[in-house]
């Protein structure tokens, strides 16, 4: 089938996967009534916020231009080899659609940011996924390991997670992007709204749609 890629390695021999308690804990109806209404109200509060937010102030131009440290360019390369090998495993499990998870999408992010020189743009994508570290927080508190059992994998999932809290406290050290005031609270607001509005809007439908017989019976 044409999901194969992505959903055929999940099966119901992974405890909190997939299976009748997963799928069926809600009905489709309120699935989508939740989504409306809770992405309307996270789009007011992230638009609110974005109105209400101070200038953004930029390091020093040459700051700025400076290259990049080795010690960057080792989080850089750590950070994309760990991605890389995760993303490998997703591909061989047949379960590609983890590779939504936020996590990995807040890997990306910080690949960039590493990568990419401080601008308006990069700082605010800087500050707006220091809001959403809370995710590598419960990954560590409840971890999701019992699917792993190719070597290494276990492995990279701690590995991964750790880079995602080291990276920014070096980025911030490094002076390469900067945090907001402490009694500025928009750019949370922002971060947070936003990580909630991608789960209702891309993750909640995906999850009505492989949830469906089309795709659930390739477990059968």
């Amino acid at each position: 089938m044409g999901w194969d890629w992505a959903v055929a390695g999940i099966s119901d021999d992974i405890p909190r996967t997939t299976g009748p308690e997963c799928i069926n804990y809600m009905t489709d109806r309120r699935r989508w009534m939740e989504t409306i209404l809770l992405s309307t109200l996270f789009i007011f509060i992230m638009h609110r916020s974005w109105q209400r937010l101070q200038p953004i102030k930029l390091p020093p131009l040459p700051e700025i231009q400076k290259p990049h440290s080795p010690t960057r360019l080792f989080f850089l390369i750590a950070l994309s080899m760990i991605f890389g090998i995760e993303m490998g495993f997703k591909l061989s499990g047949q379960s590609m659609i983890f590779a939504l998870n936020p996590c990995h999408v807040q890997s990306c992010l910080q690949i960039f940011l590493l990568a990419a020189k401080p601008t308006k743009t990069t700082t605010a994508l800087f500050r707006i996924q220091m809001s959403n570290l809370n995710g590598p927080f419960l990954a560590f508190l409840f971890p999701e390991v019992e699917g792993r059992t190719y070597p290494f994998e276990q492995a990279t999932y701690w590995i991964q997670h750790a880079l995602l809290y080291i990276i920014p406290i070096y980025i911030i050290r490094s002076g390469a992007y900067t945090v907001e005031d402490l009694s500025e609270f928009h750019w949370s607001h922002i971060g947070t709204a936003f990580m909630l509005f991608y789960h209702f809007v891309l993750l909640s439908p995906l999850s009505i749609g492989t949830s469906h017989p089309t795709y659930s019976d390739i477990h059968d």
